[in-house]
């Protein structure tokens, strides 16, 4: 993976956590990470799910409910 660099703004406006920016964030390199997700990783989960041994969780969703929703399907 690409390394950080750091961002001419330095610090986040709202938590003043340090902004990084990965030096492969460029329209060829996301594509590139795509590629290998939809070549690598989604056969994976594919399989999985083919088992029956995927649990899909709705990230959307407040975090207390994503964490409610993840033990209730545990």
């Amino acid at each position: 993976m690409g390394k950080d660099i750091q961002s001419k703004d330095e610090q986040c406006p709202i938590c003043e956590g340090k902004i990084v920016q990965r030096t492969d964030d460029t329209p060829e390199g996301i594509e590139k990470r795509l590629q290998v997700f939809r070549e690598e990783t989604l056969p994976v989960i594919e399989y999985f799910r083919k088992k029956n041994l995927v649990l899909e969780v709705d990230g959307q969703k407040k975090i207390e409910e994503v964490f409610q929703e993840i033990i209730n399907k545990l």
